[in-house]
């Protein structure tokens, strides 16, 4: 099992510039198909829907609500939320639990990488609550928001 020590140093943390007060909770969201894991997770959805929902309500103050529902749903995707995963380049040997193991080779599951940014979102709100997390859906979501072709799209 990990050892929190080693967590210290977890890529989430240096990519977002985020240092949990708890890191009991970045253990428990790095060790998916837990009860821990799945609460995070579960909290977690409902922080990103938010936060993704309140960027794009006022970053695209004149869009109709049908194109941002549209772009929600994209910035809210399995496959985006994996690519977000892929590029904070987490090694996946800080990703098991007794009821997980990352691959060896090969690129962890696009459903279980974007529970795992879920997940850690979940425990930002647990550790800091609804601003700090803010700011990590805003840090990660902002090149998708303010470049991406979808959202060029409506702005």
């Amino acid at each position: 099992t990990r050892k929190i020590s080693q967590l210290q140093s977890h890529p989430f943390e240096n990519f977002l510039d985020y240092k949990f007060s708890d890191p009991g909770l970045l253990q428990k969201a790095s060790a998916p198909r837990t009860r821990d894991f799945e609460r995070l997770e579960f909290l977690g959805d409902r922080v990103l829907g938010l936060g993704i929902a309140c960027l794009l309500y006022h970053n695209y103050p004149s869009a109709k609500v049908e194109s941002l529902a549209q772009l929600f749903g994209h910035l809210t995707s399995k496959k985006i939320l994996a690519e977000i995963y892929i590029n904070l380049e987490i090694p996946p040997t800080l990703i098991s639990s007794e009821f997980y193991k990352a691959p060896l080779a090969g690129p962890i599951a696009e459903k279980t990488a974007s529970d795992i940014i879920e997940a850690l979102l979940g425990a930002v709100y647990k550790d800091k609550g609804m601003g700090p997390s803010q700011e990590c859906v805003k840090k990660l979501f902002s090149p998708y928001i303010e470049h991406g072709p979808k959202a060029k799209a409506i702005s």
